[in-house]
């Protein structure tokens, strides 16, 4: 994650990712026994799986900055929004 994000939004961000980590482990937890008596553990286990692989596609949409300084590609994103142009230049 550290890559993904310039220099001045990272310490937010891993606050942010971190906490809706936490957050989702109480949900979880506290769901899991109300869910299994009303639907059954396989069903509960399949919904957990499928929040699990939504989660990976969702990490696939995330920019590929391989090789590129984050506060780069902040500054040149941030300079298009000032001239008023919708997207990078390719």
């Amino acid at each position: 994650m550290h890559i993904v994000f310039p220099t001045r939004y990272r310490a937010t961000a891993h606050g942010i990712s971190a906490a809706f980590g936490k957050v989702g482990a109480i949900i979880s937890a506290l769901a899991f026994n109300t869910l299994t008596k009303k639907i059954g553990t396989p069903a509960v286990l399949w919904i957990f799986f499928g929040c699990c692989v939504a989660g990976a596609a969702f990490t696939l949409l995330l920019p590929e900055v391989k090789g590129r300084d984050p506060d780069l590609v902040d500054a040149e994103e941030m300079r298009i929004a000032r001239e008023g142009r919708e997207t990078l230049p390719v």
